[in-house]
């Protein structure tokens, strides 16, 4: 894939991710995100760090920034 058809690609998925999110649905489901997974990284069992635990946070963590990113992304590639 070249490069100029690599960014319309992008630009395309960007987009596509605005206009789902955007919606009363989809900014209903990107709260539930929020609320769920997009809290304390640090997880802890009987006081001691859980590392998998933790490790599975920043994970989800990362999956509601990465939408929340490419929302961004696609209302500025309108």
């Amino acid at each position: 894939m070249k490069n100029r058809e690599l960014q319309d690609s992008l630009k395309l998925l960007n987009r596509a991710y605005f206009n789902v999110f955007s919606t009363p649905d989809g900014e209903l489901i990107m709260d539930d995100l929020q609320r769920h997974y997009d809290g304390t990284l640090l997880k802890k069992a009987d006081g001691v760090v859980d590392v998998h635990a933790s490790i599975a946070a920043i994970g989800s963590h990362k999956v509601v920034k990465h939408i929340e990113d490419r929302k961004r992304n696609g209302q500025l590639a309108r």
